[in-house]
């Protein structure tokens, strides 16, 4: 349902949600996003504020359903000229921006040569302090409050440049993701997959599991090293397997690796999978391992705890702020050396009882502190002092 551009309050007032998309989108910023969302109804409600929605990458038919009908919600196809005017139309002193990336708040630069501060900006991950353009590091320094995914991307940011706003405020798991306080049992999934040797194999109970992007530019994530050791991980375990699931433009390489090392018809490397496809995946692995230096947050760490398991992280990262070393997993100091990981691995492979112990406690963990509704209640506290009271 697509609203007017007037507003029923006949305040004036509103907050403005510009974002790349949420519901028909897929990715981390998207799941973040249906946070955002849910937490801006209730704010807008108790504020009595009337609320904007500019989804730059959808349409107007991907409204979320569980928007008041008093809400407007735009989208505009990837059009970001016809995004830039309507942003634009609905300036004013008396409304509330807020950006799910710092380049969509490009429109507002030349108002904050005049003072405009009424904005926030949220920050996901190392775009936020990996060559950053000046356009970018602007808009930082001038937002109201900058909204960072962990105490990790904050510091990275302070580090990289100074004289911005900005607190810590942690994501949950997306509202699209029940929780409950006990595992689901995994012995009855099950899945077949093709393996890199183009043989379609069942998976069995020793599979590791790695889901994110593959891409040539980001070859952090720990893809490579976990086939580095997967020759070793075979001689104690030989019926173990590993998945690699998500997209990207390094899967063919890495499928390369896989075959020279002699280990094809272990590794699977299946690409983009639907949503329910991957919640079995968590459900039948023995641990989640993404030894990655390069995660802001890390949601899929989070998805993997609410399904019950372990997971391997690294420290001086954003999965060190989920991930409990000895609790909730097993955190690696230094990803490339081999031995670390290669141990972590054998370790929650061969002993079951410590596997299920982990994923219990990550599956409490989840519970007490990255609920969807844990995230939206740290979004309404930082957000709530900035709606506009006019």
């Amino acid at each position: 349902m697509k609203m007017s551009d007037s507003d029923p309050s006949g305040h004036g007032a509103r907050i403005v949600f510009a974002m790349t998309g949420a519901g028909s989108t897929t990715g981390g910023i998207a799941s973040c996003n249906l946070n955002v969302l849910w937490a801006l109804k209730s704010l807008s409600a108790e504020k009595r504020k009337y609320m904007t929605v500019l989804s730059l990458y959808e349409n107007d038919d991907d409204r979320p359903d569980f928007l008041d009908a008093s809400s407007e919600f735009v989208g505009f196809c990837g059009n970001r000229w016809n995004y830039t005017l309507k942003l634009l139309s609905l300036f004013g002193y008396n409304v509330l921006f807020i950006f799910d990336h710092v380049r969509l708040a490009l429109p507002l630069i030349p108002v904050t040569f005049f003072g405009f501060r009424n904005f926030v900006i949220m920050a996901h991950g190392s775009e936020s302090w990996k060559h950053v353009r000046r356009s970018s590091k602007w808009l930082f320094r001038t937002a109201r409050l900058c909204l960072t995914n962990s105490q990790y991307t904050l510091s990275k940011m302070r580090a990289t440049f100074s004289g911005f706003q900005g607190v810590s405020c942690l994501l949950g798991l997306s509202p699209v993701h029940s929780t409950s306080a006990d595992a689901e049992d995994s012995s009855e999934v099950d899945l077949v997959l093709q393996a890199v040797d183009g043989k379609k194999r069942r998976l069995g109970a020793r599979m590791i599991l790695l889901v994110g992007r593959m891409d040539r530019s980001e070859r952090e994530k720990g893809h490579a090293e976990l086939l580095s050791i997967w020759p070793s991980v075979l001689r104690d375990f030989p019926e173990s397997q590993l998945v690699f699931a998500g997209p990207g433009n390094d899967r063919a390489s890495l499928m390369g690796v896989a075959e020279d090392l002699q280990v094809a018809s272990s590794v699977f490397i299946p690409g983009h999978l639907q949503t329910s496809v991957l919640r079995d995946l968590y459900s039948r692995c023995c641990a989640f391992v993404m030894p990655s230096r390069q995660e802001g947050f890390g949601l899929v760490y989070l998805e993997a705890m609410n399904a019950g398991k372990p997971c391997v992280a690294c420290r001086d990262g954003g999965g060190e702020e989920i991930v409990v070393d000895g609790t909730s997993g097993l955190l690696l100091d230094n990803p490339y050396l081999n031995e670390d990981l290669l141990h972590a691995v054998l370790r929650l492979s061969g002993d079951a009882v410590l596997a299920k112990r982990l994923g219990e406690q990550g599956r409490r963990r989840i519970n007490e502190v990255f609920t969807s509704a844990h995230a939206q209640s740290r979004l309404i506290r930082y957000l709530a002092p900035l709606v506009p009271c006019a």
